[in-house]
């Protein structure tokens, strides 16, 4: 059986993981406000390193308004994951 894989694809099909099954499932994520709303995060990519990756993140297109009070991740399909990283920082 072929083990899931990252894949790069069509600008408009979007980033994901190729389950081992050959279903492509999605990624996406939204940081949440204490009123319900939720700013989007648009930008997902792949990174190559010592360890390969998937990453969401914001856009520069993307508004956000902080504060956040949590953080919402979707996949189209079920998937295991090993990990996830959370990095935050403020800047200029």
């Amino acid at each position: 059986m072929l083990s899931d894989s990252l894949n790069l694809r069509l600008p408009f099909d979007g980033w994901g993981i190729r389950r081992s099954d050959g279903r492509l499932v999605k990624f996406g994520a939204a940081l949440l406000h204490s009123d319900g709303t939720a700013d989007t995060l648009s930008c997902v990519g792949y990174s190559m390193g010592t360890t390969d990756h998937l990453t969401i993140g914001p856009c520069v297109t993307d508004h956000l308004h902080q504060p956040f009070v949590a953080a919402r991740i979707t996949a189209s399909d079920s998937v295991t994951i090993a990990k996830i990283l959370w990095l935050s920082w403020t800047g200029e």
